[in-house]
């Protein structure tokens, strides 16, 4: 039998990237919120999603816990979620003709075994163009900017912002597909064992 991946995140962008990886898993979404960051980028953003995945792993038997959690860097502050529409637009300011850095931290933590893991990290370029005033209050009107690091989402209308981005996309949107299929290759999961079909049917592993 193989092993459990539990995710511990209710993000549906997130969900929907780990899909794109093959390997089945549940859902357990951390009861940790994102806290400030006390080591630099990107090893603090690994230590976020480490807490993240030892809450679920703590409260489980079996499995792997995949922990992740993402920020926005620009010139050294930290953007992670705005608390509301101000803080959002002060961001996006900030932003508007400049370019920042986008950071997913990742970790795989053993259910109960708080001290077996292993972490990785993405980093990707996003570069802006300078925004309109209008430009700003008209997304903020119109897209849901609440629970999105740096206040936007690359996969909406914000992608009319960006000029230019440099690695991952998909880290970007919220978990970057190709490390975090290699840290599950690492951990033993081999995800694409779960791409064949037998006889046109996907296979349930447990």
């Amino acid at each position: 039998m193989s092993e459990l991946l539990i995710l511990a995140s209710s993000s549906p962008r997130r969900v929907q990237l780990l899909e794109l990886i093959g390997y089945p898993f549940i859902t357990r979404p951390s009861s940790i919120a994102q806290e400030n960051i006390n080591a630099p980028l990107p090893r603090g953003v690994e230590l976020l999603a480490l807490e993240k995945a030892r809450d679920v792993a703590s409260e489980l038997d079996r499995g792997a816990v995949l922990g992740a959690d993402t920020v926005v860097e620009l010139e050294e502050e930290i953007m992670g979620k705005p608390a509301d529409r101000q803080e959002a637009r002060r961001m996006l300011e900030k932003l508007s003709g400049k370019k920042h850095r986008v950071c997913t931290g990742l970790a795989l933590v053993k259910a109960g075994e708080a001290n077996d893991f292993i972490l990785d990290h993405a980093v990707t370029g996003v570069s802006f163009r300078p925004l309109a005033k209008e430009e700003i209050e008209s997304y903020l009107d119109h897209e849901d900017w609440g629970d999105k690091a740096g206040a936007y989402a690359i996969q909406g209308k914000a992608g009319v912002f960006v000029d230019k981005i440099e690695g991952c996309y998909f880290n970007v949107v919220g978990l970057p597909v190709s490390k975090t299929y290699q840290l599950l290759c690492r951990w033993g999961m081999q995800p694409s064992r779960y791409w064949r079909k037998v006889n046109g049917v996907q296979q349930d592993i447990y």
